[in-house]
């Protein structure tokens, strides 16, 4: 028999007691301490401070960076665009220098051939013969485009045409001067101007504008003639003036007739005074059949009123 002995202490006065417990009382009492232990730390560490673990969103970081992307993939795109009609314009106004080039070379042809010039000399097809400094080796410099090396080879091409063509003109029209080369006289022969030189009030907005030329109304396929000698140097459609010719006369001076219903000239073919060269119609910006005639002399308009009149007062001449 075990023999546990308890002491109880009542207003400082010592009892003492002495109890016995068997075993079966002295383990239930240890399951009860036990019990009771366990549920004061269970207790005690659920009311312990707990420390949570905070989870950050990742989202709005990679939204706002998603958004930084499609904004410049947009300025990328807007620039790419920029840059794609950029070299679609230069592309196009290539093509219309080579046309050009194209067409220089086959006038230049022609009136070597018409004036019976030394094709070795005036040859077209060929760059005439220079010298100069040997250029930088390919290594050296630095690589350029085939877009830009074009333009660059194309007006180094037109560069040697201008030149060409200042010799030809000089070595034509030096010692042929003459009055038959001097614009002179009415297109059409005879009739009145239904509109002059100057400034006027447009006939299809009414708005004020400079007319360069004059008018001289005419019936539809009345022969237009060439007021002096010269090279016709453009025959073809233009925009506003329909169909239109220029002649170049030498000494700076140029003849455009326009509106025309027919062209009967080519481009580098040689013409005299009071040669047929196109019909009267209304091609282009017009109001009823009529001769647009103009006159220049280095690329600046002149009165053509006053080359009509002066070719009026040469025939009365004659006449008497």
């Amino acid at each position: 028999m075990l023999t546990v002995e308890i002491i109880v202490l009542l207003n400082r006065r010592r009892v003492q007691r002495s109890i016995h417990l068997g075993q079966l009382r002295i383990g239930l009492v240890a399951v009860f301490f036990l019990t009771s232990v366990g549920a004061a730390y269970w207790f005690g560490m659920g009311s312990a401070p707990r420390v949570s673990v905070v989870q950050v969103d990742p989202t709005p970081y990679v939204l706002s960076l998603q958004k930084k992307l499609q904004f410049h993939e947009k300025q990328v795109s807007v620039a790419v665009d920029r840059a794609k009609h950029n070299m679609d314009a230069l592309a196009l106004r290539l093509s219309e220098l080579k046309a050009r080039s194209i067409r220089l070379d086959a006038l230049g042809e022609r009136l070597v051939q018409l004036e019976g010039l030394d094709s070795a000399e005036f040859n077209f097809s060929e760059p005439p013969p220079q010298g100069g400094l040997a250029p930088l080796r390919e290594d050296d410099q630095d690589q350029v485009a085939n877009f830009i090396h074009s333009l660059e080879e194309l007006a180094w091409q037109l560069n040697n045409r201008s030149q060409a063509f200042s010799v030809l003109e000089s070595s034509l029209m030096s010692d042929r001067l003459s009055d038959e080369m001097r614009p002179m006289g009415n297109p059409l022969g005879k009739g009145w101007v239904s509109s002059r030189f100057g400034w006027r009030e447009d006939p299809l907005t009414g708005v004020r504008s400079f007319h360069y030329g004059v008018d001289i109304p005419g019936h539809r396929g009345q022969e237009i003639h060439a007021v002096a000698a010269g090279i016709v140097i453009f025959s073809g459609r233009r925009s506003g003036h329909g169909r239109m010719i220029d002649i170049d006369h030498g000494d700076g001076y140029v003849s455009r007739y326009a509106h025309n219903a027919k062209n009967k000239v080519v481009t580098g073919q040689r013409v005299a005074r009071g040669d047929l060269v196109a019909l009267v119609g209304s091609s282009g910006r017009s109001t009823g059949p009529h001769v647009h005639f103009e006159v220049m002399r280095h690329g600046k308009h002149l009165d053509p009123y006053k080359f009509i009149k002066a070719g009026s007062e040469l025939a009365k001449a004659k006449k008497q």
